[in-house]
C-alpha cells in the first residue's frame, strides 16, 4: 500500500485534497491508498470523497514529527509577559508591499514586544537578502531566523503570537497553544475549525494587526498534544488494507 503523510493545510479549499467530484468507485492508481492525516477534521475532509471509493481512505494518525521535533528542539514553552511575536514568511510573498502592515506594526509596537521573523526554507538567496535589507531599513528590532539556525518548534515555543500571511504554520502554532494573526483574510477559510475556535483571526492593516496581536497574547490557549500514531506505520498500513 502507498501512504501519503500530511505535510500542511489540506482543508476544504485545497485544490488537491478536496472536492474530487467525479472519482470512480475503484479510485485512481496514482493516488495514495492511505492519507495519513494529522487530525480527525483533516481526515474527514478527505473521506468526504475518498469514502465513496474502494481504493482510498484517510486515517487520523496524528503528526508523527510534532512531539519528537519538540524534544529535539529542547525548548520549553515560554510565558512572556509582553507579546513575543513570530512572523513566518512565505516564498514570493516577502516584498515590502505584501508585508507593509507587519512592518508598520513592528515599527510602532512598544519596546517590550519581541519580534522574530523566520525565512521560508524554499526561499532563494536573493529573496532572503532582500528580506534582510527590508527589515534593517523598516524594522531593525525584528530578529531574523533561518531554517538552518533555529527549529520552527523552538521558535514557536518562545512565542506567544504567530503572524503570517497564510502559512500552514498556523496548524503547528495552534497545537502549541499559540494563536495566529493572518494578513490574508481569505486564509481563515483554510483553517475553518481553528478560526471557529478563535485560534486564528485576520487583520489587514497595522492598527488592527497590533490590536489582534495584543488580544492573542492575552488569551493564550492551552497547548494541545498531537495524537501519536497508535502503532506506527504498521497500524496505518493495516488500517488502509
Amino acid at each position: 500500500p502507498s501512504v501519503e503523510i500530511q505535510h500542511g493545510s489540506q482543508g476544504r479549499l485545497h485544490w488537491a485534497y478536496s472536492s474530487w467530484l467525479r472519482i470512480p468507485t475503484e479510485g485512481y492508481e496514482v493516488l495514495p491508498d492511505v492519507f495519513w492525516a494529522w487530525s480527525e477534521a483533516d481526515a474527514a475532509e478527505i473521506d468526504r470523497w475518498a469514502g465513496a471509493t474502494s481504493a482510498h481512505r484517510a486515517l487520523a494518525a496524528g503528526n508523527p514529527w510534532f512531539v519528537k521535533s519538540l524534544e529535539l528542539a529542547g525548548a520549553e514553552q515560554a510565558s512572556p509577559a509582553a507579546p513575543a511575536v513570530l512572523v513566518t514568511l512565505q516564498t514570493g510573498l516577502s516584498g515590502e508591499a505584501a508585508l507593509e502592515p507587519i512592518l508598520r506594526s513592528a515599527a510602532e509596537s512598544p519596546a517590550s514586544w519581541a519580534w522574530t521573523a523566520r525565512l521560508h526554507p524554499t526561499m532563494r538567496a536573493d529573496e532572503a537578502d532582500a528580506v534582510r535589507a527590508l527589515l534593517a531599513r523598516r524594522a531593525p528590532q525584528v530578529a531574523l531566523h533561518t531554517p538552518e539556525s533555529e527549529s520552527i518548534f523552538a521558535d514557536l515555543a518562545r512565542s506567544s503570537v504567530h503572524v503570517t500571511i497564510s502559512s500552514s504554520t498556523v496548524l503547528e502554532a495552534a497545537a502549541m497553544g499559540v494563536r495566529s494573526v493572518l494578513l490574508d483574510p481569505a486564509a481563515e477559510g483554510w483553517f475553518p475549525d481553528l478560526a471557529a475556535r478563535g485560534m486564528c483571526t485576520s487583520a489587514t492593516e497595522a492598527g488592527a494587526m497590533s490590536a489582534a496581536i495584543a488580544a492573542a497574547h492575552e488569551t493564550r490557549a492551552r497547548p494541545e498534544v498531537a495524537v501519536p500514531p497508535a502503532a506506527g506505520l504498521a497500524h496505518v498500513l493495516g488500517a488502509g488494507g
